[in-house]
């Protein structure tokens, strides 16, 4: 009954719908899914981006460490000590730091901290 009391609160669920002019072999979409690239919705960093004891942070990154409680130091400490991954594209690593349960991207080839999770 969880899953009721939640959709109550709005007034219809999420609908997948076909524009009457497409084949039924087209894709799905959502209605009012924007699917331009890159995402003009995507929200613009509150923090510029900038350098902590020489390391150079995005605006992303420092946006995530308020967020999530982590300070430079933290981060300092994981790519020192986490364990380092292969990222989603050539060119970037991954760093995991269980200790503290943080994980982060940075680019290989700047040494900049791109996003904290």
């Amino acid at each position: 009954m969880l899953g009721a009391k939640f959709l109550g609160k709005f007034k219809k669920p999420g609908r997948f719908v076909r524009k009457p002019d497409c084949p039924a072999n087209s894709t799905v979409e959502r209605r009012g899914q924007n699917n331009s690239f890159p995402n003009p919705e995507t929200p613009v960093p509150r923090h510029a981006p900038g350098v902590v004891n020489g390391r150079n942070f995005s605006g992303h990154a420092f946006d995530r460490m308020q967020e999530r409680g982590f300070t430079p130091t933290i981060v300092e400490n994981a790519i020192r000590t986490g364990s380092r991954s292969s990222g989603h594209m050539p060119g970037i690593s991954k760093y995991t730091d269980l200790v503290n349960g943080l994980k982060l991207i940075v680019d290989d080839a700047t040494g900049n901290v791109v996003t904290i999770f």
